[in-house]
């Protein structure tokens, strides 16, 4: 855990019904263990940050967080075509009125979308330290090149970089020359309270929004996009992937 002055908190996006056909996927298991698990115990290995809480509006995430011993935030509200980003602002409103850490105040809020536990805490840290030195970045992601196959996958999602290493756009469809996006980003608080102004709206991809409020999104560029666990077949994938 971090030892500077400045204070990172990872939060943990899981809900149970985020994928259609997959229901329950922060608790399916890989070699024994659910996935939320080992996303947990990976982001508490980082060493700039400060604390490491889950986030859902499921209660079979909260049994299994009281169980096992896991910070955690329960959302009350649980609304039909919500965003994971949604829930993690809402969990930053129970911090902001002291239901964590004692009203404790952090510098920057990192997420991670519980469908990729093999991010590399090297890529983690990495955009943690982009958002520490670059005082205009608002909100920061891990994007990666992608081959032609990979960007017809709707399940990738993609952006456009700029000039300055800045998104312009994103998407989940099949467009040539755009990046991959990782399931980690990085939020100042300042851009949280922006966000919570279209915290309901319905339409377009949430991003997208982000970049209509006039907030930066840094794009701090890896080696590989990790995989991500979509589907059952990825689950029976990674667990191969772990027994070799």
């Amino acid at each position: 855990m971090s030892t500077n002055t400045s204070k990172n908190i990872v939060m943990i996006v899981a809900e149970m019904n985020e994928v259609p056909g997959f229901y329950g996927r922060p608790l399916h298991k890989v070699k024994g263990r659910p996935l939320i698990h080992w996303v947990y115990d990976r982001a508490t290995q980082l060493k700039l940050v400060d604390q490491v809480v889950i986030v859902s509006p499921d209660e079979e995430v909260w049994d299994y967080c009281r169980e096992h011993h896991l910070g955690h935030i329960t959302i009350q509200h649980k609304i039909p075509d919500q965003t994971v980003f949604d829930y993690c602002i809402m969990a930053y409103s129970c911090i902001k009125v002291g239901v964590l850490s004692n009203e404790r105040t952090y510098d920057r809020i990192i997420y991670w979308n519980c469908n990729e536990p093999l991010v590399d805490l090297e890529d983690v840290e990495q955009l943690i330290d982009t958002m520490k030195y670059n005082t205009l970045c608002q909100i920061a992601t891990l994007v990666s090149d992608i081959d032609e196959k990979d960007g017809e996958d709707q399940n990738i999602l993609k952006t456009f970089v700029r000039h300055r290493c800045c998104c312009k756009f994103v998407t989940s469809s099949s467009v040539e020359k755009l990046k991959g996006v990782c399931g980690v980003w990085g939020f100042v608080p300042d851009a949280f309270l922006e966000i919570e102004k279209i915290l309901y709206d319905e339409g377009t991809l949430i991003q997208n929004k982000w970049l209509q409020l006039g907030l930066v999104i840094d794009a701090v560029e890896i080696d590989q996009l990790p995989l991500a666990i979509n589907s059952p077949s990825d689950l029976v994938f990674l667990n191969k992937l772990m027994d070799d």
